[in-house]
């Protein structure tokens, strides 16, 4: 009988070890999964069905899946002066507010692929974008690489089609200013904001704040075309002020924005100094 049980415990302790690391995988697994998922549910709320789509993938530069977001381009943008009327007392239309406006955004025709991955170890998301075509071995030369905690989820949801398909250099540079602060210890608020100008004279037709300005030089259902100005707002909490960095395909301009909102040049800020060091190749096998 006690050999039985020698044999037994033999057996069993060689078990436990086998099943705690199958089992510590699999928890692994799910983890990953669950962060996707999540990931996947937020962006799905914020994305347009007609112009983006969101896959489960094979990783291709590592193990398990990822998260294949194709989505096109924002096209034109036109501000339409669509008016609501009521009739004043004496018999008179007067025109309603701010919603008699409308922003129309025409289809994109250019289609761009962002590839999203989960670290459990780091409890970091991982996006690569850029010039990224997703194949097993996919090309990685001209490739934009962030990581990020899992609690800026939201944001990152929610200004997706701005940072990875519209303005891509303004997700490294809000990376590169939220590292620099973190350096240098000086703690602000980063803020990413879109104001409008009108395409053929340059002036500003909607502030960030969503004024619109000049409404005089809108005629009922005639639109203007404008155009997206997006731009970095960092709010320093010491005697630094407010900075921002207006945001080019190649960098960023930063201005200092004085007390009574005027704008004085600052540095430059280019493309080159926010990537960080290109990536390995990754191997062929998913």
């Amino acid at each position: 009988m006690s050999l039985i049980k020698y044999v037994f415990s033999l057996i069993l302790l060689l078990f436990l070890p086998i099943t705690a690391q199958n089992s510590f995988g699999a928890n692994s697994s799910e983890e990953s999964d669950d962060a996707l998922q999540h990931f996947r549910l937020l962006l799905s709320e914020q994305l347009d069905p007609n112009r983006a789509t969101i896959e489960r993938v094979f990783n291709p530069i590592g193990e398990g899946q990822s998260l294949l977001v194709r989505a096109y381009v924002s096209g034109p943008q036109e501000l339409v002066y669509r008016p609501l009327f009521d009739e004043a007392e004496d018999g008179s239309i007067v025109s309603t507010h701010s919603d008699s406006f409308m922003m129309r955004t025409l289809p994109g025709t250019e289609l761009k692929e962002v590839l999203i991955n989960y670290e459990e170890d780091k409890k970091h998301y991982e996006l690569f974008f850029g010039r990224f075509h997703y194949s097993v071995s996919p090309d990685m030369d001209d490739v934009n690489h962030i990581s990020t905690r899992v609690e800026a989820a939201h944001f990152l949801t929610q200004n997706f089609q701005t940072l990875f398909i519209d303005q891509p250099s303004a997700a490294l540079g809000i990376r590169y200013l939220f590292d620099k602060q973190s350096q240098q210890g000086t703690p602000a608020v980063i803020q990413l904001k879109k104001e409008y100008k009108d395409s053929s004279t340059g002036a500003l037709m909607v502030t960030s704040d969503g004024e619109i300005l000049n409404q005089y030089r809108f005629k009922m259902y005639q639109s203007i075309d404008v155009e997206p100005v997006y731009f970095i707002e960092q709010y320093h909490l010491d005697k630094t002020g407010t900075i921002r960095y207006y945001i080019q395909p190649d960098g960023l301009q930063s201005y200092h924005l004085g007390k009574s909102g005027e704008e004085k040049a600052g540095d430059w800020i280019p493309r080159q100094h926010m990537q960080k060091p290109r990536l390995l190749q990754p191997s062929a096998t998913p």
